[in-house]
């Protein structure tokens, strides 16, 4: 039995259909599902914690293989799936919401993240998980255009704070993207699956770098010495030219813009 023919069955049994204001939306991809599972495994992470498991799409594939899964959801026709086929002695679920939970057991246990994120939080998620002390690696499913924001690339006009952040402070890699249909029902937008390997973790990095990328499109020479009342002359001894914006930055003026704010 396939992967997708599994959930299918899974989705007749309990006789489920998605829940829209959960932001559910079932992947029946063998193949992403597949490469998700490598890409996940090949961190060598023993302990996985997943975000919303739902009909159990990837947790199946994560129990056969880790040495144990921490799953989180809320809804409830999910946890009675999930209480009834689920039944794996390394499978621990938790009825819990993932933004509310104390997740310091899971950096205590070095857990690897995973997850088929619901998009209207797919922010506060990474947000909270960044805010952590600990370098958390992660696997998750976000909206493409998402999945290219959190992938840094100096000068693209998409590049966000969030993005900025873990191009400081590890790798993003783009996995495998997922195109509508291989969801049910179908979502409005095409989906990408994207890795991070963390190198280390300073979450008031993060909240400098948001201070800096509400400059939007404005000159950061101008911007900075105005609403933070850095001398002009500081800020063009880290930037390449004073017309520079906070999407063309590079690593080196990323880290010397910081570097500027604690030493303020």
């Amino acid at each position: 039995m396939t992967r997708t023919e599994r959930i299918q069955k899974i989705m007749d049994k309990y006789e489920i259909s998605a829940k829209i204001g959960f932001g559910q939306n079932f992947l029946m991809d063998d193949k992403a599902i597949e490469k998700m599972e490598e890409a996940i495994f090949s961190f060598n992470n023993p302990i996985i914690a997943e975000i919303g498991c739902g009909l159990g799409s990837l947790t199946f594939g994560l129990v056969n293989k880790a040495e144990k899964v921490i799953g989180y959801d809320i809804d409830k026709d999910m946890l009675n799936v999930l209480k009834n086929e689920m039944t794996y002695s390394n499978f621990e679920l938790r009825e819990e919401d993932f933004l509310k939970a104390d997740i310091s057991d899971l950096a205590e246990k070095k857990a690897f993240i995973a997850g088929n994120l619901p998009y209207n939080i797919t922010k506060r998620i990474l947000e909270k998980i960044i805010a952590y002390p600990y370098p958390f690696c992660f696997g998750i499913m976000v909206q493409k255009e998402v999945a290219t924001k959190l992938t840094y690339v100096p000068s693209l006009k998409s590049n966000c704070a969030l993005g900025a952040y873990l191009y400081l402070h590890g790798n993003v890699n783009l996995v495998v993207d997922v195109p509508a249909k291989s969801f049910v029902p179908a979502p409005k937008v095409n989906s990408a699956f994207i890795t991070y390997k963390a190198k280390d973790c300073c979450a008031e990095d993060y909240g400098i770098l948001k201070k800096i990328f509400m400059a939007e499109n404005k000159s950061l020479t101008g911007y900075l010495s105005k609403q933070f009342h850095f001398d002009k002359t500081e800020i063009e001894k880290i930037l390449v030219s004073p017309s520079r914006r906070c999407h063309e930055l590079t690593k080196e003026e990323l880290i010397g813009l910081i570097y500027l704010f604690k030493n303020k």
